[in-house]
Parts: C-alpha cells; sequence; structure tokens
C-alpha cells in the first residue's frame, strides 16, 4: 500500500486517464457481445415458439384424419404440450 502513497496527483490523473481508455475500447466489444448473447435466446423463443405450432398443426391433421395412433404417439413424445392444448 506505501506503492499508492507515493503516487503524485499528476500520475493519478494518468492512471485515471488511462483506465477511461480502457474501459472505453472494451465498451463496444462488451455491447456487442451483449447484444449476441439476447439476440441468440431470442432466436431460441422463436423456433421453440414454431416447433409448438408445428406439433399444434400436425396433431390437429392427425385427429382430423382420425389416425388416433398418431395422435397419442404425438402426445407420448411431448406430453408437457398436451395439457396445454387440452386447456
Amino acid at each position: 500500500m506505501d506503492l499508492l502513497k507515493d503516487i503524485s496527483p499528476a500520475q493519478w490523473g494518468m492512471l485515471v486517464l488511462g483506465v477511461f481508455f480502457v474501459a472505453f475500447s472494451f465498451k463496444s466489444e462488451v455491447s456487442r457481445l451483449i447484444s449476441s448473447f439476447t439476440t441468440k435466446k431470442k432466436e431460441a423463443g422463436i423456433k421453440l415458439t414454431a416447433l409448438v405450432g408445428k406439433w399444434e398443426r400436425l396433431r390437429d391433421a392427425c385427429h382430423d384424419a382420425g389416425l388416433h395412433n398418431a395422435c397419442s404417439k404425438l402426445d407420448e413424445v411431448f406430453p408437457m404440450l398436451v395439457e396445454v392444448n387440452d386447456e
């Protein structure tokens, strides 16, 4: 800690200025990483929603065609969606 006591005000100013420049140069990288993470998260949500929609259309088509075995197999594969679909 003696090292910090021996720093002059001009050196403190240069140190703060250096930290500012380093933080500013990393700001764009950090914001790019954050935006890419949120974009991937949104894309995963969109893909999941599309999958659920396709499952519902397939199940409805099987039901309309009288393919009850196919409907029951779809219900076995996606049991969580059956509860939502029945409501």
